[in-house]
Order: C-alpha cells, then structure tokens, then sequence
C-alpha cells in the first residue's frame, strides 16, 4: 500500500542514520518506514518541529557570534563553545546550543550528556527541555533513559512526545511502564509516540495495553497500537486484532496491518482467527487475509480457502487463492529438519511461572 511521504517525513527519517536504524531494527527496515509515515502528522507547532524535525529559522535562535566552523562534524573547540552556550541565561540560546549538539556533536556525545540531562529534568523553558531530549535521542545518550522516562510525566505535551521519541530510539524494559501510562495521555500524539516507543522494546507487559490502545478515539494511535502489537507477537491480543480487522468503519491500512499483526501472533490459533476473517465484505481486506494464510497456514486452511473462491473477487480472488495454497503445499512438502540435541543448562531449562519474566 502506497504510504504518504512529505517533507517532514524525509527531514524526520534523516535524523536516524542508516548504521543506527539497522542495528536496531535488524532486517526489519519496514518499522523504521512505520515510524517516519506518521511523523508529519506529530509535527503540529513550530516547537515540536524544531524537536522532531530539524531546527527551524523562526523557532531557533542563533548563538550570540557563532563559531565559523563549516556545517558538519563540530570541532573540539567549537564543541567547548557551544557546550557553555548551555549554561547561557537566555532560553532561545540555551534551546540554539542544545539543537547544535545534538545535530552536529555526535563525537563529544557523552561530554555533553550530563548538562543535557540536566536542562530535560529542570530547564524552566518547555522549549529547551523538548530540545535537551531530542538531542539526547539523536546521540543516542543510554544513561539518560531515567530521565527519559521522568520527563513523560513532564507538564507539557511537547516535552513528552519528544521523550517518548526518543526511548523509540533507546528502547529499554525499564521505560514499559511509563510508556503504557502515556498511552492514556490526553494529547493524542503523546499517546501514538508511545505507542510506538513501547512496540520496540517487544515486552509482553505492553500486550495487554495496546490490545486496549485498540479502542482509541484518534486513528493514529490505533494504527501504531495495531503495528506495536505486531512487533511483540502475544497471543492475548488476537481477539481484539479480529475485531478490529471486522470493523468496517475502521481504516482500510489499519485492518491491513491488523491483519499483518495477527499473521505476526506467537500461537498456532492465528491460522483459525485469519480463517475467520475470510469472510469480511472489504475485498483489499480480504484479499490481504488469503495473502496472510499462505505465509502462515497450514494445509488444515486449504478447504476454506477453496470455498472462499466462491466469493465474489474475479480472477484476482482466485489469483491469490491458488498462490496461497501453493505455499501451504510446499511447505507442507518441504522435509522437515531433524531435532538438534540439545543439553539442558541453567540458561536454556525450562522455568516455572514462579521464574520467568514478561517479554
């Protein structure tokens, strides 16, 4: 499906460099294309813009005699500048030093870490505390997911959508919590961000709270609910994925990727859920779903797929039909590998519930 790309969009997926993204996403570029298609829609105010998208003329004030270096890498020098202009009693300064830094000092990173910390948990400009955590997000700063994660509860909405994005970049189980009570905000962007930050981290504690996100007044936020429930996989989001798919006052790219969700579900029922919705009246939607059951049916699926050729749906209905059953046979025909003999250790035996851990 054909997605939207803007302006905003190319500056936002800039920001991420190809080294960075796949390290964390690794043969899974298409979260990065999920995160970046949503990125227009967040960047509403101008100060939200200069945090997310890049620095802005009419947000960001320059520097009292800013050092000559080119653009690019920033000097040592110019890095203890700038560093200082942190510290500055004037917020645009402190807002312009702290958007340098984080654009162009990725080799001083960690020298600058500890002010940047400082001006997320207690600058008193909302302006510089977004610009601290988009800085620190783009450094990549680890030692700052704490203060990540205390400034989700920041007074104002743009600070926290900045933070939330940011732990999307620093994905950490000790964020979960924070992010799933984001996922109530009151500021539907708040709520889309964390939804997005907390699908990376593949914790099954959020399962549960996104299965509800389902439910959100805002589209956006159900679609990256949808796409973060995708990632973790848990089988106790199934029923709400199948109604959701039903739905037909949902948006089509919503049930598409709820249907991806459900093909993604860690359980042998997802076949039976995808079986049931061969029967919803969306032909895209259907369509999808036969695409699904050839990835990830077995051959129990191949009967109710020959009746749905009986739908209407032409040529391209049973176009897909015959595909998917194709697959289902072949892999159905492909032997299948011996066991490897395994011995039991500490780190491989089974475990009881009392000794295991979510996600």
């Amino acid at each position: 499906m054909q997605r939207r790309t803007t302006p905003s969009v190319l500056a936002f997926e800039e920001e991420t460099d190809v080294a960075s993204r796949a390290a964390l996403f690794p043969g899974d570029m298409s979260m990065v294309v999920r995160v970046i298609h949503r990125a227009s829609d967040l960047i509403r105010v101008g100060l939200v813009a200069a945090a997310l998208a890049g620095p802005a003329a009419h947000v960001v004030a320059q520097p009292p005699n800013p050092p000559t270096a080119t653009p690019g890498r920033m000097t040592e020098a110019e890095f203890l500048q700038t560093l200082g202009q942190l510290e500055s009693p004037t917020a645009a300064t402190r807002l312009a030093a702290a958007d340098a830094i984080g654009t162009r000092g990725g080799r001083f990173r960690h020298g600058a870490s500890d002010k940047l910390r400082s001006l997320l948990r207690t600058d008193p400009d909302v302006g510089v505390r977004a610009m601290a955590g988009r800085a620190i997000g783009r450094l990549g700063l680890r030692e700052a997911v704490p203060d990540l994660v205390a400034a989700l509860a920041d007074s104002e909405a743009q600070v926290r959508i900045v933070s939330a994005a940011a732990l999307w970049r620093l994905p950490d189980p000790s964020a979960v919590d924070a992010l799933v009570i984001g996922l109530r905000d009151t500021d539907a962007s708040v709520r889309e961000w964390c939804a997005l930050a907390v699908g990376v981290t593949g914790d099954r504690r959020a399962a549960a709270p996104l299965s509800v996100a389902l439910t959100d007044t805002a589209p956006a936020v159900r679609l990256e609910a949808v796409r973060s429930l995708a990632r973790i996989g848990d089988p106790v989001a199934m029923d709400p994925l199948t109604r959701l798919v039903q739905d037909d006052h949902e948006a089509t790219e919503t049930r598409l990727e709820g249907v991806n969700a459900l093909a993604a579900v860690q359980s042998p029922d997802k076949a039976n859920a995808l079986v049931r919705l061969l029967e919803v009246s969306d032909g895209e939607v259907r369509l999808h779903v036969i695409r699904a059951l050839g990835q990830v049916g077995d051959v129990l699926v191949i009967p109710p797929l020959r009746r749905a050729q009986t739908r209407p749906g032409g040529n391209r209905l049973a176009s897909e039909i015959r595909a998917a059953i194709a697959l289902i046979e072949a892999r159905a025909a492909a032997p299948t590998p011996a066991p490897t003999p395994q011995t039991l250790t500490p780190s491989n035996a089974p475990r009881g519930p009392s000794d295991s851990s979510p996600g």
